[in-house]
């Protein structure tokens, strides 16, 4: 099936005047995007985790390069990252940064982040790993003395998306940091279906993080999404998508 995607996404990009030579992960997520805005000349989205707008973004580029057509919320709870991200969008008027986290249940909590005098000495990957759990840092071996509490403020997925009254919503793009798989099974697919969805899927660190996958994969497919799984990630797109053109 993963063949098959690839094929099928080389074949339309193709068909509407791009050429690529491979579908790499972000290739693939790209040229979806590059896809439906061709055909509808719009796309709205939903980044959770947005970090400072650059660092680790798989979107970023494609904003940039479309900000007349591509308009979106980019949360971030991280107070620092938070005000990076204000300025990497401070010309972008479509794009609303927000300072929340999404959380199912509460309103505000901590966060585990590394210690901004301690950013330096680390790779910049440390700057990607702030988490609700705690003890998250040390799947990549970062020392607990570098790692600070902040609470931040959060609401949760639905919520937001009541409260910005959004109908439909071409893209959501999350990087919770092994949150991602609560945010997915709590979403109300019969509100609100993202055509695209782009996530951390993290099974290949351990059994529990394999068995989530496991059901989001079940859940993802009973509403009619395509997996594209990479290293660490995966783009699970509508099937209907697939077969526009």
């Amino acid at each position: 099936m993963k063949k098959y995607i690839k094929k099928r996404i080389k074949h339309i990009i193709n068909k509407k005047g791009y050429r690529i030579s491979s579908v790499s992960y972000f290739n693939f997520l790209e040229s979806i995007l590059y896809q439906k805005i061709k055909k509808e000349h719009k796309i709205n989205f939903i980044q959770v985790g947005a970090n400072d707008g650059k660092r680790f973004d798989p979107i970023y580029e494609f904003i940039k390069y479309n900000r007349l057509h591509v308009s979106g919320y980019v949360l971030e709870p991280i107070q620092d990252y938070f005000n990076d991200l204000k300025e990497t969008y401070k010309d972008f008027p479509n794009i609303k940064p927000v300072n929340y986290a999404i959380h199912n249940t509460l309103t505000e909590t901590s966060i585990f982040k590394v210690a901004k005098q301690y950013e330096d000495k680390l790779p910049e990957f440390a700057l990607g790993i702030a988490s609700f759990d705690k003890d998250h840092h040390k799947k990549t071996n970062i020392p607990s003395q570098y790692i600070t509490e902040e609470k931040v403020k959060c609401t949760s997925l639905s919520a937001f998306i009541n409260e910005n009254n959004i109908k439909q919503l071409d893209l959501l793009v999350l990087d919770a940091e092994g949150y991602d798989y609560d945010i997915i099974m709590n979403m109300d697919f019969d509100s609100v279906s993202p055509s695209i969805i782009h996530f951390e899927h993290g099974f290949r660190t351990d059994k529990k993080a394999a068995d989530q996958f496991s059901e989001i994969r079940e859940l993802l497919s009973k509403y009619d999404y395509q997996l594209l799984i990479d290293k660490s990630d995966v783009t699970a797109i509508k099937t209907m998508l697939l077969y526009e053109n």
